[in-house]
């Protein structure tokens, strides 16, 4: 959970501050105490730049706190620089969670499956729809997602309850429960309305419809020749002899965040790479760290001496349907 936020020892007050993405903590006992703290700047639109965890090591459940920050939004005013945000670990029991959360997490499962504790806390206690054999979709309808608005970074979901009448077609549809996106919601029970189901009369039902992310496009990249250390060996040449491969971070993928980094290494003779780091890397550290495993992969030519001081510049971006931009959908 994310508490105040400073910038430069002064309170600012977010636009839109998400909440990280539940996660389930399976061992007997419950998970350590933890506080994490993030340092970035505010840009004059109201994102969150340079984002950086201050600290090291392992911090459970917090894949998606960098991520969730952002797609945070802020005053668009003047930029703010050296600003703070701590997140602090708030744990709940299956029995004791709210419902929208174990629905929130069954669709974006970041840690395993939900247990079946969670999905008797959604289904209804009187449902007929879990019975044995269970309702056949014989045409299940499907609202034209792309073609509703969508918030970037951000799924939103509608949990539909419903009935079937003997003929199968679902009554009394009404909204359980959502991210409150209105839209979403009514196309959702629209569609719902139009499927039919095979095996008769039931009471109880749940279907979740979701709207995926819009993509957060990345902030401006430098050129590569503006960040090239003083003194390089290494003119810009695009030969590999295994070239690198794109591999997004997970936890930006989910939420459709685009972002960059600016890599030097060095180049041995053999053509292993080595000495790699990072010059800079928008709109997060992470960026940086998943560049360096793409970049670290790679080999270029031999050569007689060797290279020095050589850049690239790794763009991450997310293609249509959410696939990263070059991947292969397969």
């Amino acid at each position: 959970m994310p508490g105040e936020l400073r910038c430069g020892g002064a309170l600012v007050t977010a636009t839109t501050l998400q909440r990280p993405w539940t996660a389930l903590h399976w061992s007997g006992t419950r998970a350590p105490a933890q506080e994490l703290r993030y340092r970035f700047r505010i840009d004059a639109t109201g994102r969150p730049m340079s984002v950086r965890r201050e600290g090291s090591g392992p911090a459970w459940g917090s894949a998606d706190v960098a991520p969730s920050l952002a797609v945070s939004r802020f005053p668009a005013a003047a930029p703010h620089a050296d600003c703070t945000l701590a997140y602090s670990l708030r744990q709940t029991s299956l029995a004791d969670a709210p419902v929208g959360d174990l629905i929130s997490y069954s669709l974006t499962p970041l840690s395993g499956r939900l247990a079946a504790e969670g999905w008797a806390r959604i289904q209804p206690p009187d449902t007929s729809c879990l019975v044995e054999p269970r309702p056949r979709p014989l045409m299940q309808a499907f609202p034209d997602f792309l073609a509703l608005p969508g918030t970037p970074g951000v799924k939103h979901w509608s949990m539909l309850a419903y009935d079937l009448d003997r003929k199968g077609r679902p009554i009394h549809v009404r909204v359980a429960s959502s991210t409150g996106d209105p839209a979403l919601d009514r196309a959702a029970a629209q569609a719902m309305r139009a499927s039919r189901f095979a095996g008769g009369a039931r009471t109880g039902c749940l279907y979740p419809m979701w709207r995926g992310p819009t993509t957060v496009a990345a902030p401006e990249a430098p050129a590569e020749d503006a960040m090239r250390p003083t003194g390089s060996t290494c003119p810009h040449d695009d030969t590999w002899v295994n070239p690198p491969r794109l591999r997004y971070a997970q936890p930006y993928h989910r939420r459709s965040i685009e972002g960059w980094a600016v890599i030097a290494f060095d180049v041995a003779p053999w053509g292993a790479l080595g000495n790699l780091r990072v010059l800079a890397s928008e709109p997060t550290e992470d960026f940086g760290t998943q560049a360096l495993q793409v970049i670290g992969a790679a080999t270029k030519p031999p050569s007689a001496t060797g290279r020095t001081g050589c850049v690239e510049r790794v763009l991450f971006k997310i293609g249509y349907g959410g696939l990263p931009a070059g991947d292969d959908p397969a």
